[in-house]
């Protein structure tokens, strides 16, 4: 049977990059005279300030484009420039490499990662916006839906803090295996930002060893042993 286009991963991915985009223009502060008559040398202008909540979301959300677009530039050997500070180019250019992306050892993550940043931004940029899809409820098995804070289960009610829905999903990467570009990319989700030659010196030391190589020839790495190297040098504990 043909999987329909909406649960494609391709399609989620594009669907996630532009809601993404979308909502990006309306988590900026706006700019707002403050002085009367026509705009001059004596006139001003002020800058609300942004919500915290708002600004940990846009933080999250450009750190994960960042990330991918790196992964996408590195692993695919091009020379586009993109400003990593620019959110609305770098959804521009990922959503031009969804298919791409879909095939990609590490499809699941960056599909975990857009579609939550994207339920996020929703939920600030658009709060009465309909709610999604954000996995099944441990307790009954139902589905559990998100406004992007927090995720109700259909079933039995039980509600999910976002904390605790994003840990989850971090448990799910522990089978998975990363490039090191990868691991450049989600090492934020773990509490920390790796640098590439972070990760270079632990695999010339031998501290992570490689799995195999995926299908670009590039070697691989278990995402549980850089899970446990992050938490040794960091000091980070895992979720029981």
């Amino acid at each position: 049977m043909t999987e329909n286009l909406e649960h494609t991963t391709p399609f989620r991915l594009r669907n996630a990059l532009l809601t993404i985009t979308r909502c990006w223009p309306h988590m900026l502060p706006t700019v707002k005279a403050t002085s009367t008559g026509t705009i001059g040398r004596h006139a001003t202008s002020s800058r609300p300030p942004v919500p915290a909540h708002i600004l940990d979301v846009r933080a999250e959300a450009l750190s994960r484009l960042n990330g991918w677009t790196r992964i996408v530039l590195e692993e695919r050997d091009l020379n586009t420039r993109l400003d990593g500070g620019n959110a609305l180019a770098m959804g521009t250019f990922l959503k031009a490499h969804a298919d791409w992306l879909a095939d990609h050892p590490a499809s699941e993550d960056v599909l975990d990662e857009l579609e939550d940043s994207a339920r996020r931004c929703q939920s600030v940029a658009e709060p009465h916006a309909a709610l999604k899809f954000a996995g099944t409820c441990d307790v009954c098995g139902d589905d559990l839906m998100s406004n992007g804070r927090t995720a109700r289960c259909q079933g039995c009610e039980v509600v999910v803090d976002g904390d605790t829905q994003k840990e989850r999903i971090r448990e799910r990467v522990k089978d998975r295996l990363w490039t090191q570009a990868a691991i450049v990319a989600l090492s934020p989700n773990r509490g920390c930002g790796l640098r590439a030659d972070q990760v270079s010196r632990w695999v010339k030391r031998k501290d992570l060893i490689a799995h195999g190589v995926n299908r670009q020839g590039l070697a691989t790495y278990s995402a549980e042993d850089v899970c446990r190297l992050i938490d040794e040098r960091f000091g980070q504990k895992e979720a029981s």
